[in-house]
Order: C-alpha cells, then sequence, then structure tokens
C-alpha cells in the first residue's frame, strides 16, 4: 500500500457510501478536518484529512461535508486505511 496520507493512484483507496453524522476542525498538532459518517448498514465510521497539505481541495471538501450535513444529503467518501487503521479521506462527493 502506498504511504496512506499521499495515495498515488486510486488504486489503494476504498470508496464507501452513506450520511455525514457531523464535522469537525482540529488544531491541536496537525490541523485535521474529522468527520463522521454512517454507511448503509447503520455503522458509524470516523475519518480524517490533514489540512497540511493540498489547503484549497480540503477546505473545499470541508465546505462540502458542512453542505452534506446541514441538507441531509448522502454522500461518497473515497478513502485509505493506515496500518493503524486510521481511515484517511480523499476525495468527497454529494449526490
Amino acid at each position: 500500500m502506498s504511504d496512506s496520507n499521499d495515495p498515488q493512484t486510486n488504486d489503494d483507496t476504498f470508496v464507501m457510501s452513506g450520511n455525514v453524522t457531523s464535522v469537525a476542525v482540529e488544531a491541536i498538532g496537525t490541523p485535521s478536518i474529522i468527520f463522521w459518517c454512517e454507511d448503509s448498514d447503520g455503522v458509524s465510521h470516523q475519518l480524517n484529512g490533514s489540512l497540511d497539505s493540498e489547503a484549497v481541495s480540503r477546505l473545499a471538501m470541508l465546505q462540502l461535508l458542512r453542505d452534506a450535513l446541514t441538507g441531509h444529503r448522502d454522500v461518497s467518501i473515497r478513502y485509505t486505511v493506515a496500518d493503524s487503521g486510521l481511515l484517511w479521506f480523499y476525495q468527497v462527493r454529494m449526490y
């Protein structure tokens, strides 16, 4: 698997669909976006994204997550799984 913080291709990623239930921005240490998504089975997942790199796209994803949360819209998330089990997201699509 490639570096979970920097996937070079979509080959090392997974896709999840569901509803955003909560969004947070953490400024302690490395600034990051954290959000929780409930999948079609009703299981809640925490997904993480760094605000250190690709700031413009990350802020756009934060806006999209906020809109999905307030509008109760379905989303599709492309993510990787780190060795620690932490989920890092790279793409958010709202329906």
